[in-house]
């Protein structure tokens, strides 16, 4: 049974992961931490090196005890994550931070927020769409169940006055252009 702090950790928008401090081994880590590795095309109990190497870019360049600047991760799949990481005191680990970059335009999720209402999870499921993933990919991608993904989709499209994927991106393409 799941505890309610693992609980908590699961319903954040990162991933997080800790790692021993010679990132040779994942200690703990979230359910968004499961989809990214999956992403990357690992598992949890072996660390992707393109995730190590993003981690140690980021340390090498950080100063004082603070996370390190966000270092760009891709996967094979075109997601993008922001990640950062902390080595924590007493050299007990590392503790990593990935988060999901929906859009390079920062202004379009502010759009779909003010103009649309989207929430933050909505406007997530748009930049997905618009990435090309398919539903099942979205629903791995968020750790949701794909009927929650069509619902959502429903959601989105009768906000958009649209009625399939297609429109949805010709609209959300014509508000960047």
């Amino acid at each position: 049974m799941m505890d309610y702090a693992s609980y908590l950790l699961d319903q954040l928008d990162s991933a997080i992961l800790l790692f021993t401090p010679s990132l040779d081994e994942i200690r703990l880590h979230n359910a968004h931490a499961t989809a990214l590795l999956h992403a990357l095309g690992g598992s949890r109990d072996v660390p992707p090196c393109e995730l190590i190497s993003t981690i140690e870019t980021g340390l090498a360049a950080t100063s004082g005890s603070g996370f390190s600047r966000a270092v760009s991760l891709s996967t094979p799949a075109g997601l993008h994550y922001a990640v950062r990481a902390r080595k924590l005191p007493s050299d007990r680990g590392v503790l990593a931070l990935a988060n999901l970059a929906v859009s390079q335009d920062g202004e379009l999720a502010e759009v779909l927020f003010v103009r649309h209402g989207l929430s933050r999870r909505d406007s997530r499921i748009v930049g997905l769409v618009r990435a090309g993933l398919s539903n099942a990919e979205i629903a791995r991608e968020m750790n949701l169940q794909c009927g929650t993904v069509r619902q959502y989709l429903s959601a989105i499209f009768a906000v958009f006055g649209v009625h399939s994927r297609t429109q949805l991106i010709r609209v959300i393409e014509s508000m960047t252009s």
